[in-house]
């Protein structure tokens, strides 16, 4: 008898289920994350920043850090993520220096004050229904200058019915704000937003093409 598996309830699981295709769910959904960052990263190094740490959060497994890897060659390079699978995947990936299990839904741990120079939260900030004392973690943890290399899943409003607030993996609901709302949350973490760009982060199985806003954002130099 073959037991089918019910949707996914938590994070956790709706990622460990993928880990071991997670490359192809990436390409098959046309994930924009990446792209995005490929092109926002140069602004760190066209700033002449010194880049001792980056911390990527929710890591999955390590498809960002291919990235990140060569970008920063001499940085310390942190992934954070909820899933073990991905972890174990990111792990054999070998380009992170340091993996740790964690729910973001509260604040990273060991990251001192003023210790992280990037951070890249990607496809990871929809699953928080309050992401603003996450934020305030990370303005904490950012060194004065430091990068926050973000997404948000957008909310249309006036148009809901291609933008909704909140959408579902299984029993997982993606939790969708507006511009001004994200704006806002930043605001609140004394964050600056840099630039923000509003494109499709995915398109589903159902053909339903996601908004998102991918955001470049710092830590004031003085705050």
């Amino acid at each position: 008898m073959i037991r089918r598996q019910g949707p996914p309830a938590s994070v956790r699981e709706l990622y460990d289920r993928v880990a071991d295709r997670y490359d192809e769910v990436v390409e098959v959904t046309r994930y924009g994350g990446r792209d995005w960052l490929a092109a926002a990263l140069p602004a760190v190094a066209d700033a002449g920043q010194v880049v001792r740490r980056v911390v990527d959060l929710g890591c999955a497994n390590g498809a960002l850090g291919r990235l990140l890897r060569p970008s920063f060659p001499h940085a310390r390079l942190v992934g954070i993520d909820v899933a073990p699978r991905m972890l174990a995947a990111a792990r054999a990936e070998n380009l992170y220096d340091e993996l740790l299990e964690h729910d973001l839904g509260t604040a990273p741990p060991g990251l001192a004050a003023g210790s992280v120079d990037v951070f890249v939260a990607l496809g990871c900030l929809e699953f928080i229904a309050h992401p603003l004392p996450l934020l305030r973690s990370l303005h904490r943890s950012l060194r004065p200058g430091g990068w926050l290399f973000c997404s948000f899943q957008e909310h249309w409003p006036e148009r809901a019915h291609l933008a909704p607030r909140t959408t579902r993996s299984g029993a997982v609901p993606h939790h969708a704000l507006t511009r001004a709302e994200v704006h806002d949350l930043l605001e609140q973490a004394a964050l600056s937003p840099q630039s923000t760009d509003s494109r499709t982060g995915y398109v589903s199985n159902s053909g339903f093409a996601c908004p998102y806003l991918y955001i470049v954002a710092r830590r004031p130099a003085s705050g």
